[in-house]
Order: C-alpha cells, then sequence, then structure tokens
C-alpha cells in the first residue's frame, strides 16, 4: 500500500503518512496565505488517501484517511464581506 496526496489538480504519492500530512499542513498554510478574506476554494479539495502502489486512480481505489475540514468557527466582525471565520484543519473523515 501507498500514501497519496491530493491538492485538488493532481494525486501524488508520498513516501509517507507524516509526509502527506506535513505537505497538507503546508498547502493550507498556503492557502491560508490566499484569503481575502474567504478561502480558495481549492483547499476543500485537499485529502490524503492510501492505495495500492501505482494503482490509476488512488482516489476512486483507496481509502480516505484525511480531508481538510473546517476548524475554530467563530463570527464575522460586522460589516465584513463573510458570514463567519474559520480555518482548516487535517481532520479524519466522519464515519
Amino acid at each position: 500500500m501507498a500514501i497519496y496526496i491530493d491538492d485538488g489538480d493532481q494525486v501524488r504519492p508520498k513516501a509517507s503518512l507524516s509526509a502527506a500530512l506535513i505537505e497538507m499542513r503546508e498547502l493550507i498554510a498556503k492557502a491560508e496565505a490566499e484569503c481575502d478574506p474567504e478561502w480558495p476554494t481549492w483547499v476543500e479539495d485537499l485529502a490524503i488517501y492510501e492505495a495500492p502502489l501505482d494503482c490509476e486512480d488512488p482516489v476512486e481505489d483507496g481509502k480516505l484517511l484525511y480531508l481538510a475540514k473546517e476548524a475554530n468557527h467563530r463570527p464575522a466582525d460586522e460589516g465584513s464581506r463573510c458570514d463567519y471565520f474559520c480555518d482548516y484543519v487535517p481532520g479524519v473523515p466522519s464515519p
């Protein structure tokens, strides 16, 4: 079995689960830097899968291990263009 990260554009193998989680956190930080004030939509596509090595489609053939989830919801400031503020964190999928 192998670990893959899906960044919304492409799915790439990673050396380990910890390497995939590090990259996911780096991509979340990159997305946060692009906030204006809304998060870029691609952040919701971040995911980590476990699938057979060299399978054609790890997303389809694999098991979802982590995905980017909203966390730390808080009300937006009055006059803001947003309904609320949140952070994104790697999270496990709901059963």
